[in-house]
């Protein structure tokens, strides 16, 4: 069995920082509510999100189904110095 890998680049104000990551991370890992809408989508396709965990990097989303790779979600916040 082959393996489909790719990378999605989502461009969107619907998904904005939240305050609790603001908090936690200073603002530096974004993707919070990318990841909850990602869940959801799955969820509806039967495509079980056991559990969404914060990482110091970004976000996981971990499948029930043990042949479907987890998903990762990463938030590039651009500083300008």
């Amino acid at each position: 069995m082959s393996t489909f890998k790719t990378h999605v680049d989502v461009r969107s104000d619907h998904f904005p920082t939240t305050a609790t990551e603001i908090k936690k991370w200073e603002g530096q890992i974004a993707g919070e509510l990318l990841a909850q809408h990602l869940a959801e989508q799955f969820n509806q396709q039967q495509l079980g999100i056991t559990a969404i965990y914060d990482e110091d990097w970004g976000y996981l989303l971990s499948f029930s189904h043990p042949t479907l790779l987890d998903v990762i979600v990463m938030s590039k916040i651009t500083a300008y110095f």
